[in-house]
């Protein structure tokens, strides 16, 4: 499992970066399920991978295939940086969570 993450700074927000790895497209939508039902609450357009409106920042999750292996961008801009990071944190726990299950279920 391949995870990168990048955290850059402009104007007044705080943007996170961050790539997740699936290896599937099931995977891929399953986890863009999950992410969606995690913030129900929010504004969200789903047209395009998902985007979340908060009143302090965006959530975008879109999708990209590098080496036959499907990654999700995770792009966040945040006003505050602790409270991104932790958004950041509870999207890549829903990502083990995911993993942990598919592997249990493949079993």
């Amino acid at each position: 499992m391949n995870i990168t993450q990048e955290t850059t700074f402009s104007l007044d927000r705080h943007n996170l970066n961050k790539q997740l790895c699936f290896n599937s497209s099931n995977g891929y939508n399953l986890f863009l399920n999950w992410v969606s039902s995690e913030f129900d609450l929010f504004l969200q357009e789903e047209s395009n991978g998902l985007q979340v409106y908060f009143p302090d920042g965006c959530l975008t999750i879109k999708s990209a295939d590098k080496n036959n292996n499907l990654t999700a961008n995770i792009d966040l801009q945040y006003k505050f940086l602790e409270k991104g990071q932790s958004l950041i944190y509870k999207i890549e726990a829903l990502h083990s969570l995911l993993l942990n299950t598919t592997k249990t279920e493949n079993r």
